[in-house]
């Protein structure tokens, strides 16, 4: 007879525990080693999606060796995971924890996210060790989040978070002091007023962020380092945003540069442009020079009282003034234009070079020449 695994027995368990904590009030789990084979996904149904799960969860001392990956759930009551050990990655998707949630002195040895969740109640990671990375993006604290005696992981993804209803502030300062290891911490979109941390022992990771977003970030936290007395966090994170300033101009003056030399060596467009210009010119200088009228200087007006009779004889109008369109330039008519370019064409087409005959050239040229007078005459 075929053994049942024991991952199956323990999937057994785990649902078995589910089923008596609807009456019991606790879904105990604590003090087990949990191996689920490949992943433990705990992932609510379409149709239960409001449902709230009401009972304590108890993970105390309990030993994943798996991956954790828990979705769209709905926690009504405690969360505990204190001395729990995560083995593998620990995934908490848009869930909702509307009770309190107890990390405290976890071990999380590969990565930790709570990507889109909501807390509810103050979330306690006191004492906990995060080895590789957290990621708290798109996550809502009402309560804040406790960090004391915790040792921070090397990257914290913090962008994105909505503290609209919290109160307290999050405090990076109570973590665990790691002077060897700086922390790279995503700030972008995040209410950086109600954060505190001493930039000198961490680094701003941007990630996608825009370069608005960017210079937002930086000019907000260094403010709150002025403003929280952090002396050197200030003076590092004010060589840092201005490196950002300068690259930002050698980026800009860069783009500038090969963009004229993409003009430059285009040549023929260049040509093109340059024609068509100077025709525009001269099109509207003609145009200007053909409708323009001389311009009559208009004496200020002057009182009489402060001039003699002698002044105000200069301004009498002198009845020897050209007229304004005296000076207006001749203009020819298109008809006109036409008839000429036909006439010219006739001429031109009863011209025929002879071959290997130098003189014949010129008396056939001046015959032209006395053709052309003729017409004008």
């Amino acid at each position: 007879m075929k053994k049942t695994p024991f991952s199956v027995h323990c999937i057994l368990l785990f649902f078995l525990s589910c089923f008596t904590a609807q009456s019991q009030g606790v879904a105990d789990l604590s003090n087990q080693k949990i191996n689920y084979g490949r992943d433990f996904i705990f992932t609510t149904t379409s149709s239960n999606k409001d449902k709230v799960l009401r009972p304590v969860w108890n993970f105390k001392h309990t030993e994943f060796t798996t991956n954790i990956e828990v979705n769209w759930l709905k926690f009504g009551n405690q969360v505990i995971f204190e001395d729990a050990i995560l083995n593998d990655g620990c995934k908490f998707g848009m869930v909702d924890f509307q009770g309190k949630v107890s990390f405290v002195r976890a071990v999380f040895e590969n990565k930790a996210s709570f990507y889109g969740c909501t807390f509810q109640k103050k979330v306690d990671f006191s004492g906990a060790v995060l080895k590789q990375e957290i990621n708290l993006a798109s996550t809502k604290f009402v309560k804040g989040i406790d960090f004391t005696g915790a040792k921070l992981p090397r990257i914290i993804n913090f962008s994105n978070v909505d503290l609209s209803q919290c109160k307290d502030t999050i405090d990076f300062t109570t973590a665990y002091k790691d002077t060897h290891q700086s922390k790279r911490i995503n700030l972008t979109n995040t209410d950086i007023y109600k954060i505190k941390l001493d930039y000198n022992n961490f680094s701003l990771d941007l990630g996608y962020a825009t370069e608005e977003e960017k210079m937002e970030t930086y000019q907000r936290l260094l403010f709150m380092q002025d403003r929280l007395g952090f002396v050197e966090g200030y003076k590092k994170l004010t060589q840092e945003y201005n490196d950002f300033i300068n690259w930002n101009k050698d980026k800009t003056s860069v783009s500038d540069t090969s963009e004229d030399y993409q003009t430059l060596d285009d040549s023929g467009n260049i040509f093109i442009v340059i024609v068509v210009g100077l025709m525009l010119g001269v099109a509207l200088t003609l145009t200007f020079l053909s409708n323009s009228k001389t311009k009559v200087p208009i004496p200020q007006k002057t009182s009489v009282s402060k001039l003699g009779k002698s002044s105000i004889k200069r301004y009498v109008r002198s009845e020897t003034q050209f007229p304004l369109n005296y000076f207006k330039n001749e203009l020819i008519s298109t008809e006109e234009i036409k008839q000429r370019e036909q006439e010219g064409a006739t001429l031109w087409a009863t011209y025929k070079l002879a071959k290997g005959s130098t003189d014949e050239f010129w008396d056939q040229y001046e015959r032209l020449l006395a053709k052309v007078r003729d017409t004008e005459g």
